[in-house]
């Protein structure tokens, strides 16, 4: 099927249509404005005028002093007539000598295009009124109009050719800066589109600045380090997982050789016993590879209430150890929301490592504190330097003391811990003086058994 989207536009033609379009409303509305602001002030002139020689010629009927004809400088873009209370033009100025009383639309001025004057042009009207000695009249002024027409013509043919080259102008600087503004972005898409599972130290180019572009970049950088870091975790991942698997397989093939190759040989009871020995290894091995898989992915198969009280006094009381001491009084609960078959996975991990290393003691004791609840399993031995309390929790990490010891486990162990603890919403840390050892495990508390889990649903 052919692709049904739009053709795609860049983001920066897109910026500049956007912004030579709001420019252009602006510039219109501007133009406009000023067009109109214009017209009404150059209006308001010619209404001035025209009511000035109204008031002039009021003047002059008052004083029974009213010439029939009357003469004003400019007069050819000027009508006057003076009309009685009978409608009788009284006097009036030469160019409407003669014509009948203009019709009156309104007492207030008002623009006109039907004065009997040859050129037809738009007039200003004004009315005035005025006492005589022969009675009340009305001075109808009349202004011209063409001055204010041919000046606003002027302005707006100025305007209308300006807008459109100053427009132009808008585009170009609107491209060039778009284009200067976004000349980061397409050099961290062009680096972003170089980079392969093979090269993740290379790092995206970061501006100087403190704006978007950089945080961006920044950003893609920490994203990057994340991605390195997580690809060379896995790929330690793998080799150490493929070296304890080729222990127990090389063992295992070097157990099988002998046997075909001795085939009449009475021991095969124990080479049997040895391979079965291997297999349970590799099986114990491949469990705690997915245990922790499943853990890291935060798959918690279900989640329930569970009684931590109950889970570490079930561990404890499987341990087959004297040395164990556990703090945690018969009535007390502390419920959490979790799996609690990987809960005692994690105590029993914990418990077996602190068997491992342990003198003579060992203290399994349950707090709560605010909204937590709370295990430490301590131990008397050696203790872990400070500065291996972190590293301990990677996958097939092996201190150099448990390293010596003949049951050293297969170093996932406590990364188990880890993974259970931190997909169940808590954190483990190994605290306290060497030596001694104290592993605190710390998990979100439920108020009551039927409250509902932190996690909500099953996790897949």
């Amino acid at each position: 099927m052919g692709d049904s989207r739009p053709p795609r536009i860049s983001v920066r033609l897109r910026l500049s249509v956007t912004a030579v379009g709001i420019v252009a409303v602006a510039l219109a509305a501007g133009a406009f404005g000023l067009v109109t602001i214009l017209r009404a002030t150059l209006e308001r002139g010619v209404t001035n005028t025209a009511l000035t020689r109204a008031a002039d010629v009021a003047a002059l009927a008052k004083g029974g002093t009213l010439p029939p004809s009357l003469a004003f400088p400019g007069e050819e873009r000027s009508v006057i007539q003076v009309v009685d209370a009978h409608g009788r033009v009284v006097a009036s100025t030469a160019n409407i000598a003669g014509e009948p009383a203009i019709v009156v639309r309104s007492t207030n001025p008002y623009t006109s295009t039907r004065l009997p004057v040859e050129d037809a042009q738009r007039f200003r009207i004004t009315t005035t009124p005025v006492d005589t000695a022969a009675g009340p009249m009305m001075v109808v002024s009349g202004e011209a109009l063409e001055r204010v027409d041919s000046t606003v013509r002027v302005v707006s043919g100025a305007l209308a050719a300006g807008l459109p080259a100053l427009l132009s102008l808008v585009a170009a600087l609107a491209w060039w800066g778009t284009g200067r503004a976004l000349r980061p972005v397409e050099a961290i898409r062009a680096e972003v589109a170089e980079i392969t599972e093979t090269d993740l130290h290379r790092r995206v180019p970061d501006p100087a600045g403190n704006d978007e572009i950089s945080h961006l970049a920044s950003t893609m950088n920490a994203m990057l380090d994340r991605l390195e870091t997580a690809s060379e975790r896995q790929t330690r991942f793998v080799a150490d997982a493929s070296h304890e698997l080729r222990s127990p397989l090389t063992s295992l093939r070097a157990q099988l050789e002998i046997g075909l190759a001795r085939p009449r040989r009475d021991d095969w009871p124990q080479r049997v016993e040895g391979a079965l020995a291997d297999v349970d290894r590799l099986d114990g091995l491949v469990r705690d590879l997915l245990v922790v898989t499943r853990a890291v992915n935060r798959s918690v198969r279900q989640v329930a209430p569970c009684d931590l009280v109950a889970v570490v006094t079930s561990v404890v009381a499987r341990c087959d150890d004297d040395r164990v001491r556990l703090d945690a009084p018969a009535e007390r609960t502390a419920w959490v929301a979790g799996d609690s078959d990987e809960l005692v996975r994690a105590i029993g991990n914990l418990l077996e490592n602190a068997i491992r290393h342990a003198r003579s003691a060992i203290a399994v004791h349950i707090t709560e504190r605010d909204d937590d609840a709370i295990i430490e399993v301590v131990d008397d031995g050696p203790g872990i330097d400070p500065r291996d309390r972190q590293r301990i929790f990677e996958r097939f990490v092996r201190l150099d003391e448990a390293r010596a010891a003949d049951d050293g486990g297969s170093g996932l162990g406590l990364s188990i811990v880890h993974a259970i603890v931190t997909a169940h919403g808590g954190t483990v840390s190994v605290t306290g003086p060497t030596p001694g050892t104290t592993f605190r495990v710390t998990l979100p508390r439920l108020a009551r058994p039927d409250a509902p889990p932190d996690h909500g649903t099953e996790h897949h």
